[in-house]
């Protein structure tokens, strides 16, 4: 009889350190949140006046500042050190009236250094240095190789953790916690659509010739009504979040997908919450705008038109069934004001 109690006890007190591990590991595990950067608008490049350059020449001054973006995912469990990372230029640079390195530009950088996950908690990372950007006219530039390092989750507990923990056990969790040492930290992981700032290392004359040569064409407004992109980005936290515009539910958009909305010229407001006052959007005749959903909790954000359009790209279009007419919602109702 004693002994049956105590394997009872013992297969108790090891039920108890496995459910422990397993809420260790939900509890420390989960994806972290990433934070979206502000809005990103084109960088001018200043223009200035050398006497030593000729009139058919025009200087890419050092120190110029862009913007870019990751378009393929990096993580420290498969990347190397002397992999090639792909990025792109998001809204471009111009000197004087001349757009020398456009929007969507491919750029490229280099992984310098990888770190795996290890024990006690130390997470991974990675690092990458920047190395060039190239021209509208297709020559590349460098880049100023500045380390760009993502780092993973440490994921160590904290005293509010460990309070919760011998609560949840009735004290057992001292059984575990000399073996909690063992547990890892998380990769790091770099998600497409992570923006970084460069800088062009160096001056650079060009000939202004094979620049105006290799202008990107002027988009043309047509007459199509406003069109308002809503995507829910890859790295955001997982969910769905209900499109509200004015009064009227639009769709459902959900994780790694897009909802458009083609409405006529006007202001409306978009939010996420039928309650709430919302974003204000002032929709032109052939616009074309952008809006990020950053989590279920956190809603929407309005961002600029070339990073929007490039991490929309990204994600898939809405399920129709998510989807209502809007040609059936009346306008008033569309425009309508919450307070």
């Amino acid at each position: 009889m004693r002994s049956s109690l105590i394997k009872a006890r013992c297969a108790y007190i090891e039920l108890s350190v496995l459910c422990m591990f397993l809420w260790s590991c939900n509890v420390h595990t989960s994806p972290p949140v990433v934070h979206v950067p502000p809005p990103v608008s084109v960088t001018k490049a200043p223009s200035e006046a050398d006497s030593e350059l000729s009139p058919g020449q025009i200087r890419l001054p050092h120190g110029t500042s862009l913007w870019l973006m990751t378009i393929e995912s990096v993580s420290s469990k498969t990347a190397k050190a002397g992999d090639r990372v792909r990025l792109q230029v998001v809204g471009g640079v111009t000197v004087g009236d001349l757009v020398v390195i456009a929007n969507k530009a491919p750029a490229f950088g280099t992984i310098t250094e990888v770190k795996k996950p290890g024990l006690a908690w130390h997470p991974g990372n990675i690092t990458m240095r920047l190395e060039s950007v190239t021209l509208a006219n297709g020559q590349e530039v460098p880049l100023e190789p500045s380390p760009v390092t993502e780092f993973g989750e440490a994921n160590q507990p904290t005293q509010d953790d460990f309070r919760d923990a011998m609560q949840f056990t009735g004290g057992l969790y001292l059984v575990y916690f000399p073996f909690s040492f063992l547990e890892h930290g998380e990769q790091a992981v770099q998600p497409r659509g992570t923006v970084v700032q460069a800088t062009i290392q160096g001056n650079t004359v060009l000939e202004r010739a094979s620049i105006e040569s290799s202008q990107p064409a002027t988009p043309k407004r047509d007459e199509a009504p406003a069109s308002l992109t809503i995507y829910y980005p890859e790295f955001a936290p997982n969910g769905s979040l209900t499109v509200w515009c004015g009064a009227a539910r639009v769709g459902k958009v959900r994780h790694g997908h897009r909802l458009n909305v083609r409405l006529r010229p006007g202001s409306y407001w978009v939010r996420s919450k039928k309650e709430e006052v919302g974003i204000f959007f002032n929709a032109e005749l052939g616009g074309d705008d952008y809006m990020e959903i950053l989590s279920p909790k956190n809603g929407i954000e309005y961002v600029d038109h070339d990073l929007g359009e490039a991490r929309a790209a990204f994600t898939l279009p809405a399920d129709p069934k998510d989807i209502r007419d809007i040609t059936k919602i009346s306008l008033s109702d569309l425009q309508a004001k919450v307070n």
